[in-house]
């Protein structure tokens, strides 16, 4: 027979059909797009062209003479079409009764042996429309009773066959994927102040003004996997026209604050631009991409003449329905894309004073088996001038670095007061900085361990 059908197969119980086995839908159920639409009470039919969802099941019983046996075949998930038919197809003589349960997802009919040519190994064909009521997978099950009530309740009671398999799959129709997770590192020597404000020169880029953060992939889910794309309700693949509008973006999410662009590129070294970011803040780039895929492409950050911030990078689809009353689509994400690390550390005292008669001073400890640089940035209240004096300097291997903020801050046209940024050639590990006020007079000390903004 050449149309293509479901068998409900489910023992190990050998046919005579030796081809026969679990589920004979070309060894898969029919696989339709989870975008669409369908409700109990909105249901969708399914095109059936050539049959192909056509269901057929072997008896799986010797019937003898003139014996009578009671069918259900249930598709929860579905509903049978009134046009549904059932023949047996074998090489004895049986009659298949009225068919029951038309409209709903379960039908039940007699068949009676007119010989005892009736065979396991023959089987029912259930031709006719269908319609999808969910677009949960379906398995139908088959089961043949002693009495019509029981066939029609369903149940174990009276049973004396049963077999069930799947029949339809729903599966998302384009899917999002990280094809390679990206590093960068900002360069706390860098070639031009402030530090961190370029790359560490490394694979793949090569280059101190551009960060690669990861590959990924956008489009149908045969482009991704290689599978058949999902049916429509009329039994055509599904395309992305069908199910994304113009409005639908990637979205990249990450600390852009301190990127000059960003960009995409088809190579891993982003030596070749590709459409730059619709817009990106602090916080997001966005790449309007509509119906197309994009497939085989990089996140490309270039860096501007600020401190580039250690953060973790994530890519979204946020996606728009082209048809919202057919199909209903998902966005996908967010999936960790890539990151940014520092090869230095950065300390802060968000408030550091130098009142009179108090003695204010900053501590740097490094633990490590090297001397390293340190460098001091400071902030001032808008309208504060501040002079300044010792600005960087080294702290020796295993040791201490005391230093007066005196000297530090050296004057003020306002409040003594003020943030320090301490940006230090070291491992974050090997470091670490206190800010400490001392009133002589009393004897009070008052220590506050200097904050870290970000970590490697």
């Amino acid at each position: 027979m050449s149309l293509r059908r479901l068998s409900l197969v489910f023992s190990a119980t050998l046919l005579a059909t030796a081809t026969v086995q679990a589920v004979d839908l070309d060894a898969a159920p029919r696989t339709y797009a989870t975008e669409i639409i369908a409700t109990p009470d909105a249901p969708v039919e399914l095109a059936n062209p050539g049959g192909v969802l056509d269901l057929s099941t072997p008896l799986a019983y010797n019937f003898s003479v003139d014996e009578v046996r009671h069918v259900r075949i249930q598709c929860p998930g579905i509903s049978f079409g009134d046009d549904a038919v059932v023949s047996y197809l074998g090489g004895g003589l049986a009659g298949v009764g009225a068919v029951n349960g038309l409209g709903t997802d379960a039908i039940h009919f007699s068949i009676t042996a007119g010989d005892n040519a009736v065979l396991a190994t023959d089987r029912l064909l259930v031709t006719g429309t269908r319609a999808i009521t969910s677009t949960h997978d379906v398995t139908c099950s088959y089961g043949l009773y002693d009495q019509p009530s029981q066939a029609a309740g369903g149940g174990i009671v009276g049973r004396v066959v049963s077999r069930s398999g799947a029949y339809l799959a729903f599966v998302p129709s384009y899917l999002l994927r990280v094809d390679s997770q990206g590093r960068a590192t900002a360069d706390v020597e860098a070639l031009y102040p402030p530090a961190f404000s370029a790359f560490v020169t490394a694979a793949p880029t090569f280059n101190r003004d551009l960060a690669q953060l990861g590959g990924f992939s956008h489009g149908t889910r045969q482009s991704l996997t290689g599978e058949l794309q999902p049916l429509t309700a009329a039994g055509t693949p599904i395309t992305l026209p069908e199910l994304l509008a113009p409005a639908t973006a990637l979205v990249f999410e990450g600390d852009f604050s301190r990127a000059a662009d960003v960009f995409l590129s088809p190579l891993a070294d982003c030596s070749v631009p590709g459409p730059a970011a619709d817009g990106f803040d602090e916080q997001r780039a966005v790449f309007t991409v509509g119906a197309n895929e994009v497939l085989g492409r990089f996140l490309c950050f270039l860096s501007g003449d600020e401190p580039v911030e250690v953060g973790d990078y994530t890519v979204s689809l946020e996606a728009v329905p082209a048809n919202p009353a057919t199909y209903r689509v998902s966005g996908l994400g967010p999936l960790a894309l890539g990151r940014i690390s520092r090869n230095g550390t950065e300390l802060q005292a968000p408030l550091a004073e130098v009142p009179a008669h108090f003695t204010s001073r900053m501590v740097i400890t490094n633990t490590g088996p090297q001397g390293f640089a340190f460098r001091i940035e400071v902030l001032g209240e808008t309208g504060n001038v501040i002079s300044t004096g010792v600005a960087s300097g080294v702290v020796q291997a295993r040791s201490t670095r005391v230093l007066d903020l005196r000297e530090v801050l050296t004057g003020f046209t306002a409040e003594p007061r003020a943030a320090l940024k301490v940006t230090v050639a070291a491992p974050d590990t090997q470091v670490q900085a206190l800010y400490q006020v001392v009133n002589p007079d009393a004897g009070a000390i008052s220590n506050h361990v200097m904050v870290r903004p970000g970590s490697n």
